[in-house]
């Protein structure tokens, strides 16, 4: 069983991912409302982590700082709307290990 965790800022851009990670049968989601100030990361092991990129990218770099200190072990995937030059930097130096 894969073991996702979907961070999002856009509620409408989680239901657009939970209604395909629903229909996998060796995937189990959670998601994470970053916009909610009470939002508490689940205690649980993730292999793949998923961050939706937003404009604000101060707010996104400490977003995932405190994901990887909560779980180092997981690969993390920059999810963009637009496929820009500095999108793609600021992903390669937070160590994110695909884009999509």
């Amino acid at each position: 069983m894969l073991s996702v965790l979907v961070c999002y800022d856009k509620a409408g851009w989680q239901k657009g991912i939970q209604s395909v990670l629903q229909r996998q049968r060796f995937v189990s989601a959670s998601y994470l409302d970053l916009r909610s100030r009470e939002a508490k990361m689940p205690l649980y092991h993730y292999d793949v982590i998923f961050v939706q990129a937003g404009r604000d990218k101060g707010t996104l770099r400490r977003n995932i700082l405190d994901l990887r200190r909560k779980y180092a072990t997981a690969r993390f995937v920059l999810m963009l709307e637009n496929l820009g030059v500095t999108d793609l930097t600021f992903g390669h130096r937070m160590g994110m290990s695909a884009f999509v």
